[in-house]
């Protein structure tokens, strides 16, 4: 029986400290990539409207043949929407309205993505939808190197590594940075 206990908390650690170690190790990148990829970013927000205009601003100076930029206003309360319309044709905003609202993040992605494969003139296997957080931003080398890393023909997903703005305010902040 001690040996099972043993085993049942060892194990995991092992797996833990195998995860760990593979995760700091970088990810190669290939020195050339495609440049015929669309890029659509969906912002989801539900009252947002103290970060979206900074995170929309950043996102508008990616390159517009390239970058598509929707925000998903899940019924917010607050100037969300307006500031996002202010954006436009920049931005588009697709509005959801309760009862249909605030039932969680995947239901507007989801919106997101039907939208877009509605409305796109690109293929679809040249279309790479991101996701970032109404706070987010982005650097302007980020369609290179998704470019680099999306040329890969066994890569079908990535996640960008984040700096949460305001980690000195709080454990939880630190945490997520």
């Amino acid at each position: 029986m001690f040996a099972v206990a043993v085993a049942l908390v060892v194990l995991p650690l092992i797996y833990l400290f195998i995860i760990v170690a593979k995760s700091r190790r970088p990810m190669p990148v290939p020195k050339t990539g495609a440049d015929d990829l669309q890029y659509v970013i969906v912002i989801p927000c539900l009252d947002e409207e103290i970060v979206i205009g900074n995170t929309l601003r950043s996102l508008s100076r990616l390159p517009a043949d390239r970058v598509r930029i929707i925000v998903v206003d899940d019924d917010s309360e607050d100037a969300t929407a307006e500031i996002a319309q202010s954006f436009a044709p920049r931005v588009e905003l697709l509005q959801r309205r309760r009862p249909n609202a605030r039932v969680g993040k995947g239901d507007s992605l989801n919106l997101a993505y039907q939208h877009v494969l509605a409305t796109s003139d690109y293929p679809a296997d040249k279309i790479v939808i991101g996701v970032v957080d109404a706070d987010g931003r982005l650097g302007p080398e980020v369609i290179g190197v998704l470019d680099r890393h999306f040329s890969e023909p066994d890569v079908g997903g990535l996640q960008l590594a984040i700096s949460i703005n305001n980690r000195k305010d709080g454990l939880l902040l630190r945490m997520q940075d």
